[in-house]
């Protein structure tokens, strides 16, 4: 029974249950209550109004309906110290009194703070769930509560600029704004691996396309190789002719020449 709810780890933590208490067994047909874990958000009181049982089992099963933090407080009571459900359930309700005493109350709103570092989806979900604790509550008293402890400043802007009729609208606007985020952080980190440099060099060329290059650069510079600025020195000076050119041309006839 008691490995069937996972009971052998209750008495693994050294539960703060005198002998007589922790001697009784559970029932042959113990059946762990179906209420929901308590994670400290909601009403302690509640919490053990739901919790129904006899007294030695009330007291050894009720660290399973703790979760998280509240149950690591359960983990830290002195051992041997309290023999009746009672003084458990003054022991649970004095250490969880905000649970109860802040239900009602709107500044219990204005406590919801976002992180440093705390992703703005994450936030929403946390403010949402205080919401449900706090009763008749107006949509102008949520959004300013919201705005006052948000620290992206970009929705912040927005919502102050144009204050949105209704927290749920503000909430729209919000999911947009966060998906808008991730579509951008995505679309950046893209750019970044396509524009990074790859790091290959280019290949070395094998020894005859070294001498294949070195052939078209002489050929080159050979077709292109400027002309002469001077004329050589024979062309500098001719002879005065003392002939006619009809005369000249009439040598040259005869001889076959032209």
């Amino acid at each position: 029974m008691s490995q069937r709810y996972g009971l052998e780890q209750v008495g693994a933590v050294n539960p703060p249950f005198t002998p007589a208490i922790m001697a009784v067994s559970y029932p042959a047909r113990f059946k762990m209550p179906t209420i929901a874990p308590y994670d400290g958000s909601i009403d302690a009181d509640e919490h053990l109004e739901n919790y129904q049982a006899n007294e030695a089992t009330l007291c050894k099963a009720f660290c399973l309906t703790l979760i998280g933090t509240i149950r690591q407080w359960y983990r830290k009571l002195i051992p041997g110290t309290m023999d009746s459900f009672k003084q458990l359930a003054d022991a649970f309700s004095t250490v969880f009194l905000n649970a109860k005493t802040l239900k009602n109350e709107t500044l219990y709103l204005f406590r919801i703070k976002q992180g440093e570092n705390e992703p703005l989806k994450e936030y929403l979900d946390r403010f949402h769930k205080a919401i449900v604790q706090v009763k008749n509550c107006s949509d102008d008293t949520l959004i300013h509560a919201f705005r006052e402890a948000l620290k992206d400043k970009k929705l912040l802007w927005a919502i102050a600029y144009d204050v949105p009729p209704t927290f749920a609208h503000l909430r729209g606007i919000a999911h947009k704004h966060t998906e808008a985020n991730k579509y951008i952080k995505g679309r950046n980190s893209l750019l970044r691996e396509t524009l990074r440099p790859t790091g290959k060099k280019k290949p070395k060329e094998d020894g005859a396309d070294q001498i294949r290059a070195k052939i078209e650069k002489t050929t080159c510079k050979a077709e292109v190789a400027p002309m002469p600025k001077t004329l050589p020195e024979r062309f500098r000076q001719y002879t005065p002719l003392v002939a006619t050119t009809e005369h000249v041309l009439n040598q040259i006839s005869g001889r076959g020449l032209l």
